[in-house]
């Protein structure tokens, strides 16, 4: 498997893999008919890199998330966005952005993983406030690394036989 060229994202790969058996990894799936019938072939843990959203981005390039986890024995269908931009420049307009296509992605349920610099009071009370004019609390979770891990390893000890 190669390395990603954002640490933070290369941080969030280490964590599922470390985290969750994963079986098979696929690598940069170009639409979301082939991750679907990934996902159907087998039972396995499969993690997909840069998987594609089925929407663009403002500027017109196709939009890919980082991470899809789909592990039926843990019931986890995830799809995994990672955010660690330096400054909050234009960070939230894109989350905004993205937010406003939940409902194509196939996955019960969207991360958004913050680096913990995006993990400040105004930033979260923006996001808080732009989930729920969404009405996506149910479908969004949001944190940092740390609370990414206790939400992977609360789903696996709560569906693990």
């Amino acid at each position: 498997m190669k390395l990603r060229s954002n640490t933070f994202e290369e941080k969030t790969r280490n964590l599922l893999m470390a985290c969750i058996l994963i079986q098979l990894s696929h690598e940069s799936c170009n639409t979301l008919s082939v991750t679907e019938c990934r996902k159907k072939e087998s039972n396995k843990s499969k993690l997909f890199q840069d998987v594609e959203n089925g929407y663009l981005t403002p500027i017109g390039n196709p939009k890919k998330t980082e991470f899809v986890v789909h592990a039926p024995i843990h019931k986890i269908n995830w799809r995994i966005e990672c955010k660690s931009m330096e400054t909050l420049t234009n960070i939230m307009g894109t989350i905004s952005w993205e937010l406003n296509f939940i409902d194509k992605i196939n996955e019960e349920k969207y991360c958004i993983v913050l680096s913990d610099k995006l993990m400040c009071p105004y930033f979260i009370n923006i996001l808080v406030k732009n989930i729920k004019e969404k009405k996506l609390q149910n479908k969004v979770w949001f944190g940092n690394l740390k609370q990414f891990e206790t939400l992977l390893k609360q789903q696996i000890k709560k569906h693990s036989n």
